[in-house]
C-alpha cells in the first residue's frame, strides 16, 4: 500500500491496482489505477469543489495541469457527461468519398488556375449532398499549392489582409471566409489563428536569423526534394516539411545533437517553420525512425546533388575523395578500421566525402570502417554517373585523392573508366632514391595560386614505372624552403605541371571542410544507433589452427627432449656401473613416452588438415558481426551539408560588402544575432537586432538588401513574402 498526500486534509491510497481518495480519513471516491478517464474525472471533481487545487492533484495524481484545466472546464460545463471522451470520426456517412475526392483532384491537376469553388463544384457534380468548399480546401490543402501573389508595396499590404477576403476574429486575425475569388488559400484552424495573431503582435526569436537562408533553399527546390523523396512518411502532428525544416535549422544553428534541443525556446524555433510551437525531442526522434523504415535517404542525398550541379553551386568535374572516421564506443560487435587521429584500429565507420576544388561537398558514402578508400572510389564514380546523367561524357570527370587510394589495379580500373586521376606518389628506396639523383637545375620555378594564397615552388616533370601498371606520368615538387622532394602523379596528359600541382594542392580545402564539420556541425555525432547482422561475412584465418599448430610444435619439442634424454642414458650406462634391469625399466617408461607423443603427433596432425582454413569472423568472435543502419545518420548529416551551402551562399553574398578575414564568424554573428519578426498584411518582415561595429552593421545591412532582391518567400503553408532589415543603431 501507498499513501499519497495531496493537501492536510485530502489523501491518495494505492493497494492492489485500486485508488482510494481519502478526506479526513474517510473514503469519498474508489477508481481503478489503470483507467485514465475515471482519474480525470476525479480530478476535475476535487478540484471544483475545492478539496484540493490544481497543482495539488495534478502532482499527486499524476496529471498534467493543461489536461486537468481542460477536464474542469469540461466538467463545469457539462457535469460528468463533458468528461466521457466522444466517439472520433464522422458522426454519419462520409459525405466527401474517395470518388468525390478522385474528381476534384482531377479536376485541380488537369486545370491550375481552377479556384476552390470550381473544384468543389465538380466534387458535388450529380451528388444529393453537398460538400462544403471549406471541407475541400482542408482535405486538399496538402497536394494543391498555394498559389503565387503578385508583389505589392508595404503600404498597400497594411491595408489587406494576407488571406484574400477577411473577417476579424479574437486577437485581430484575419481568417478567410467562403472564398469564391480567383485565389484559393488553405482554411484556418484554431492554432493558425494564434500563430498568425503572435506574428501580427510582433515576435523576438533568437532564431529568426535562420529566415535568412529561405533564398538559398527555394533555389535548391527543397520542398520538391522532400516531397519527392520522403512523400510516404507517416504525419506526426508536423508535416514532413516542417520535420525536415525542423532538422535543417538544427543544423544551421549548430544545435550539437538532438539531445541539446531540450533546452530550445520551442515557441521562437517554431517560426521558422510556420507552427506556434516547434518538434520536441520526441517528434524529432519518432521522424528519424520513420526516415530509417523507408530507406529513402541515399535517394535524398542524390536528389540534393543533383540540385546543387542545377544551380551551379558544385564544381562536380574535379572531384576529391577522401574518407573520415567515425568512431564508436559503444558494445555492438562493428568492424574495425584504422584511426588515423590516434593512430590505432578503432570499431567505426567511414564517411567518403566528394568535395569540390573549392572545398564544396557534393555527395557522401557512409560504409563500415574496413572499407577502403580504393575500393570506395569506383561505387562514388557509379553515384556520380547516376547524379550527372546526360552531363557525363568519357574524360570529364578528374579525381584528386590521396595515398589512401594508391593502388596500381585502381589506376587501371580508372583509365578503363575514362576518368583523370591525380595523386601522390608512394616512394619507396628506389624511387627514393631516383628523385634525390635529380639535378637541381633541372627544376623551373613557378608560381601556384591557390585558394587564398600563392606558392613558390619548383617543378620537373618525369616519368615513372609502377609495378603492375606500367609508365605514367610524375611532376616532381622541391620545397624551396626545406629543400624537400615529393612527386604527384596524374593520368591527364594534357594539363600543365603547374596545373596538375595545384589541383593537388588544393585537396587541403577538403580537409579544412571536415575541420569546420567537425568544429561546428559536430559531424562524428550519430542521432541513434539501429544494427543488423552482416549478412556476409568476412573470413579469417581459423584460430583453431593456430591453437593446433602451437600444441603441435609443443609435442615435438618433448619428443625431442625424450629422445635426447634416452640418448644420454645410454651413454651413461657405459660410463656408470647401473645395473641392466634399472637402465632397461628407463628405457622402457621413455620409450612409451616417446611412442605416445608420436601417435599424438600424428592425431594433430589429421585434425589439422580436417579442419578449414579460413571461417567466418563470428565464430572467432563468439557473437554476430553487426553493421549500423545508416538510414538516420546519412538523412542528419545531409542537414548539415545543406545548412554548410546556405551558409557558402550567405558567406559569398557577404563577401561583397565586407572583406575582412573573418567572415565566417562575422556571418555566425548575423546568424544568431536575434530579430523582431513582425506580420503586415501579407509580407513578413524580418529585423536583425543592431550590432555593436559599424562595418559588421554595414554588411549585414547589405547582405538584407541582397536577399531582398531575390523576392524570397516562407516556405510554410501561408507563402509570405519577406523583407530582412536591420534595426538602426542607437
Amino acid at each position: 500500500m501507498e499513501l499519497v498526500s495531496l493537501n492536510a486534509q485530502v489523501m491518495l491510497r494505492k493497494a492492489s491496482g485500486q485508488g482510494t481518495i481519502l478526506f479526513q480519513g474517510q473514503s469519498i471516491m474508489l477508481y481503478t489505477l489503470a483507467d485514465r478517464e475515471t482519474m480525470k474525472s476525479v480530478a476535475a471533481q476535487l478540484v471544483k469543489n475545492e478539496l484540493a487545487t490544481v497543482s495539488e492533484v495534478s502532482r499527486g495524481l499524476g496529471i498534467p495541469p493543461s489536461t486537468l484545466r481542460d477536464a474542469v472546464s469540461a466538467f463545469s460545463t457539462a457535469g460528468i457527461r463533458g468528461l466521457i471522451p466522444a466517439q472520433r470520426g464522422p458522426k454519419g456517412p462520409w459525405k466527401f468519398t474517395p470518388e468525390r475526392r478522385q474528381r476534384a483532384l482531377e479536376t485541380a491537376r488537369a486545370q491550375p488556375e481552377a479556384t476552390w469553388a470550381e473544384i468543389t463544384a465538380s466534387a458535388n457534380e450529380g451528388e444529393a449532398e453537398q460538400v462544403s468548399q471549406r471541407h475541400v480546401q482542408r482535405c486538399l490543402q496538402n497536394v494543391r499549392p498555394l498559389p503565387q501573389r503578385a508583389a505589392c508595396s508595404p503600404a498597400e499590404e497594411s491595408q489587406t489582409s494576407p488571406l484574400g477576403a477577411t473577417e476579424v476574429a479574437e486577437g485581430g486575425v484575419a481568417m478567410t471566409s467562403e472564398m469564391s475569388g480567383e485565389s484559393a488559400l488553405p482554411s484556418l484552424t484554431a492554432a493558425d489563428r494564434r500563430y498568425l495573431a503572435r506574428l501580427r503582435a510582433g515576435v523576438d526569436s533568437v532564431f529568426g536569423g535562420g529566415f535568412l537562408a529561405l533564398p538559398f533553399l527555394h533555389d535548391l527546390d527543397f520542398v520538391g526534394l522532400v516531397a519527392r523523396t520522403f512523400s510516404s512518411l507517416p504525419d506526426l502532428g508536423y508535416t514532413v516539411l516542417q520535420m525536415a525544416l525542423a532538422f535543417f535549422f538544427l543544423a544551421l544553428f549548430n544545435v550539437p545533437s538532438l539531445e541539446a534541443t531540450r533546452i530550445l525556446l520551442f515557441t521562437e524555433f517554431g517560426l521558422l517553420l510556420g507552427r506556434h510551437r516547434g518538434p520536441g525531442l520526441d517528434k524529432l526522434r519518432r521522424f528519424l525512425k520513420s526516415v530509417q523504415a523507408v530507406e529513402r535517404s541515399e535517394a535524398f542525398v542524390l536528389g540534393v546533388a543533383h540540385q546543387l550541379i542545377t544551380m551551379g553551386v558544385v564544381d562536380w568535374e574535379i572531384l576529391y575523395l577522401d574518407g573520415h572516421f567515425i568512431p564508436y564506443f559503444g558494445r555492438h560487435v562493428v568492424r574495425k578500421g584504422y584511426f588515423t587521429v590516434r593512430r590505432l584500429a578503432m570499431k567505426g565507420h567511414q564517411a567518403y566525402y566528394a568535395n569540390d576544388p573549392q572545398g564544396r561537398p557534393f555527395f557522401f558514402l557512409l560504409t563500415p570502417a574496413s572499407d577502403q578508400l580504393t575500393v570506395i572510389i569506383p561505387r562514388m564514380i557509379s553515384q556520380v554517373k547516376a547524379i550527372v546523367g546526360d552531363r557525363w561524357v568519357d574524360w570529364v570527370l578528374t579525381l584528386i585523392f590521396d595515398r589512401g587510394g594508391f593502388c596500381a589495379a585502381l589506376f587501371k580500373l580508372l583509365d578503363e573508366l575514362k576518368v583523370y586521376w591525380i595523386t601522390w606518389l608512394e616512394l619507396n628506396r628506389e624511387l627514393r632514391r631516383i628523385l634525390d639523383q635529380l639535378p637541381e637545375e633541372g627544376f623551373r620555378r613557378h608560381l601556384i595560386r591557390l585558394k587564398t594564397t600563392r606558392v613558390q615552388v619548383k617543378l620537373m616533370e618525369i616519368g615513372v614505372y609502377l609495378k603492375d601498371y606500367g609508365w605514367t606520368r610524375a611532376v616532381v615538387i622541391l620545397d624551396l624552403k626545406t629543400g624537400a622532394r615529393l612527386a604527384v602523379i596524374s593520368s591527364d596528359k594534357s594539363r600543365s605541371p603547374q596545373e596538375i600541382v595545384r589541383l593537388m594542392l588544393l585537396r587541403w580545402g577538403q580537409e579544412n571542410f571536415f575541420k569546420i564539420m567537425r568544429a561546428e556541425k559536430k559531424l562524428d555525432y550519430s542521432p541513434g544507433y539501429a544494427f543488423d547482422v552482416v549478412r556476409e561475412e568476412p573470413l579469417v584465418d581459423n584460430p583453431q589452427i593456430k591453437a593446433l599448430r602451437a600444441k603441435k610444435k609443443a609435442l615435438k619439442a618433448e619428443q625431442a627432449r625424450c629422445q635426447g634424454e634416452l640418448g644420454g642414458r645410454l651413454l651413461r650406462r657405459k660410463r656408470d656401473t647401473i645395473s641392466l634391469e634399472t637402465y632397461k625399466g628407463q628405457q622402457e617408461k621413455l620409450v612409451r613416452r616417446i611412442a605416445s607423443l608420436r601417435r599424438e603427433i600424428e592425431r594433430l596432425k589429421a585434425e589439422l588438415k580436417a579442419l578449414p582454413k579460413k571461417v567466418p569472423i563470428s565464430q572467432v568472435l563468439e557473437a554476430p558481426l553487426e553493421q549500423c543502419n545508416f538510414e538516420r545518420k546519412r538523412f542528419f548529416d545531409e542537414m548539415k551539408l545543406v545548412a554548410y551551402h546556405a551558409e557558402e551562399q550567405l558567406l559569398q553574398i557577404l563577401s561583397k560588402s565586407y572583406t575582412g578575414k573573418d567572415r565566417r564568424v562575422v556571418l555566425h554573428q548575423i546568424l544568431h544575432r536575434g530579430t523582431r519578426v513582425q506580420l503586415v498584411g501579407e509580407t513578413l518582415y524580418v529585423r536583425l537586432k543592431p550590432f555593436d561595429r559599424p562595418s559588421v552593421q554595414q554588411a549585414a545591412e547589405a547582405l538584407c538588401a541582397a536577399l531582398n532582391e531575390k523576392q524570397p518567400r516562407t516556405l510554410d503553408k501561408f507563402r509570405f513574402r519577406l523583407v530582412y532589415a536591420v534595426q538602426p543603431r542607437n
